[in-house]
This record gives C-alpha cells, sequence and structure tokens, in this order.
C-alpha cells in the first residue's frame, strides 16, 4: 500500500486550504504546478492565486518543496523528521520602480526574510515586482496548521494591498 510522504500530506493540506478559499469565493486559482525534477530527484507544488474582486495585477504563489536529501531521508527513515521548504511569492505590476506593496509585504512579513525584485521588458510597458517570503525553516508534519495560518495571511496580505491601492 502506498504511504503518503510529508510532503505528499502537506501538499494535501496546502492544497485544500487554498481551495476552500477559492470556493469559498474569496480568491481565484490562477496557476497550480505539481512537479517531479527527475533530474534532481525533488518534488515541488506550485499554487498561485489573487483576489476574486480587486486588482488582477497582484497575485501570491505557495510553492512548497522537498529536496533528494529530505525525501530519501523520510523514505529510508534516515532523517528523524521529515520536512518540506515553503516560500510564498508576491507578484505585482505596476508603473512605477517604488510601490506601497513593498511598505505592505514588510509590514506583514517583516519577521522573515524578505527579497524584492524590480524587473521590465523592453520597449518599457510596466514594473514587475516580485516578494519572496524566505521562512528560514523547514515545516513538517507537526507544523500542519502553520500552512493554513500562512494562507490565510497570505489571502489578508492581498487584501491589504487592495485597500492600499484605493
Amino acid at each position: 500500500m502506498f504511504d503518503p510522504t510529508a510532503f505528499d500530506n502537506l501538499k494535501v493540506v496546502l492544497e485544500g486550504a487554498i481551495y476552500d478559499a477559492d470556493l469559498g469565493g474569496v480568491i481565484t486559482v490562477i496557476g497550480r504546478k505539481d512537479l517531479v525534477d527527475l533530474a534532481a530527484m525533488s518534488r515541488c507544488y506550485q499554487n498561485t492565486f489573487q483576489l476574486k474582486e480587486g486588482n488582477k495585477t497582484v497575485s501570491a504563489e505557495f510553492q512548497l518543496s522537498m529536496s533528494l536529501s529530505q525525501l530519501s531521508g523520510e523514505l529510508l527513515k534516515t532523517n528523524a523528521v521529515s520536512e518540506c521548504e515553503v516560500i510564498l511569492t508576491f507578484q505585482a505590476r505596476s508603473s512605477s520602480a517604488e510601490t506601497p506593496i513593498k511598505t505592505i509585504v514588510e509590514e506583514l512579513w517583516g519577521v522573515y526574510s524578505i527579497t524584492h525584485q524590480i524587473s521590465y521588458k523592453v520597449p518599457f510597458e510596466h514594473y514587475h515586482h516580485t516578494f519572496k517570503v524566505h521562512f528560514n525553516r523547514l515545516i513538517g508534519e507537526e507544523q500542519v496548521d502553520d500552512l493554513i495560518t500562512m494562507t490565510d495571511h497570505a489571502i489578508d496580505t492581498l487584501e491589504k494591498i487592495k485597500e492600499g491601492a484605493k
């Protein structure tokens, strides 16, 4: 019988939290990837969403990943605890290199490591802002409730961004 890994169990919880919010009419899922990298023997799940009502130029994406060492350690029972990496990314388009979104993300997620990348294409149409929230820790099945809290907080962040754009 198939014994799901910690990655599988955490993915189900994260996916459930996101799709519950989608079914509740709060957000719209706009992208989903469930990847197995055969070269690196790793797993990655990504889910991108935006608010159902409001600014369609802003989105959030959760990425849950498990590396070869984490996956093999769990399957071979050499790791005491099986854990995954979680990264939350907010993406936005704006006409300016400065954006109030940076302040909002830093205020709401400031206890974590946040990187901000700005890019644009030539000819210039708009700036593309990417804010990555690195949690500086791995998440295991013991912290499964943290994924639900993170999802709710990510949706709250999108709401604050929507309010800040008014």
